[in-house]
């Protein structure tokens, strides 16, 4: 069911049985791969807008960080559940029961402090949701308001910085304020925390090369590409190593690089076959047809200088 969903390109329904597969785990007693599939559908509910199924994924989140003893961050993910109205009733019944056991549990001292904690971060991230729902209408200049605000309220947060930096440069870049933009990528890459996972990295990598692109600084927006790339495939991100070879290829082909944009949208293009990736690798196939053009072009107008 994953892989059809995968393949059909549903991502509401890959989600869905991401999170169906968290449950299972989770009756079987293998609750860290259990988190791991409700984060995956937690992170796809969030990118699709589709508030029942983060909601759902949060509550069981909770749950299972319930069960392995990590009751700040079960509260957390609880806590973040019981805002969307989307909750079941009884989903919602049974989370403030399991929320007020676990308060009990720690204490009322250690509650205040959790809840301290929590609800400052949680100001950035209502920051962050309301700034990409203005990019989505394309309100770009709200948009921006509200990183900055998400900005200054982030300040105090390390954790929070080089994410919002990132998502605050790709609004600028969409806007057209593209040297403020490089400025503040910059600035996201240099806040990201020492454990920053690689497709943290390669996320701003690629934005950076996207920016440097429009400027016209090419090989920047090389260098930028090749630094994505490598992230992505350290971490094991096929995904991300297509979009950078998409992307790579066609800056090549605007360069006249015809042998490395080939190779480049090749290997992209057999990547969103294998993912199942139908409609990417179409418009990828297009561009290709175009690059075998010029280079046999190119072939035939050696042969005649050559004659």
């Amino acid at each position: 069911a994953l892989g059809l969903a995968r393949i059909l390109e549903d991502r509401k329904v890959e989600s869905q049985v991401l999170g169906n597969i968290g449950l299972i785990y989770r009756s079987l007693g293998e609750l860290p791969k259990a988190l791991e599939y409700h984060q995956q559908a937690l992170a796809i509910d969030r990118e699709i807008g589709y508030r029942q199924g983060e909601a759902a994924n949060l509550g069981n989140i909770g749950l299972i960080y319930r069960n392995l003893g990590e009751l700040p961050k079960a509260l957390d993910a609880w806590a973040r559940a019981l805002a969307f109205p989307q909750l079941p009733p009884g989903t919602r019944k049974l989370i403030e029961e399991r929320l007020e056991e676990t308060r009990r549990e720690l204490g009322e001292p250690a509650f205040s402090e959790w809840a301290r904690d929590f609800l400052r971060p949680l100001a950035i991230e209502e920051r962050l949701r309301q700034a990409r729902h203005a990019e989505k209408v394309g309100n770009f200049r709200e948009a921006i308001r509200l990183y900055e605000d998400a900005i200054d309220r982030a300040r105090e947060f390390p954790e929070h910085q080089a994410e919002t930096l990132s998502r605050f440069g790709t609004a600028l870049r969409q806007a057209g304020e593209l040297l403020r933009a490089a400025d503040v990528l910059g600035k996201a890459f240099l806040a990201l925390p020492a454990l920053a996972s690689r497709e943290q990295k390669a996320a701003i990598c690629l934005e950076q090369a996207r920016v440097a692109r429009i400027l016209d600084g090419f090989e920047d927006a090389m260098l930028h590409y090749f630094d994505a790339y490598r992230f992505f495939k350290q971490a094991g991100d096929e995904l991300g190593m297509a979009l950078v070879d998409d992307e790579l290829g066609i800056l090549e082909l605007t360069l006249q690089m015809i042998p490395d944009a080939i190779r480049e949208m090749e290997e992209a293009r057999e990547i969103y076959l294998r993912l199942g990736q139908e409609t990417r690798a179409s418009i990828i196939e297009r561009a290709l047809r175009d690059a075998h053009n010029i280079s046999a072009e190119e072939t035939v107008a050696d042969v005649h200088r050559k004659g």
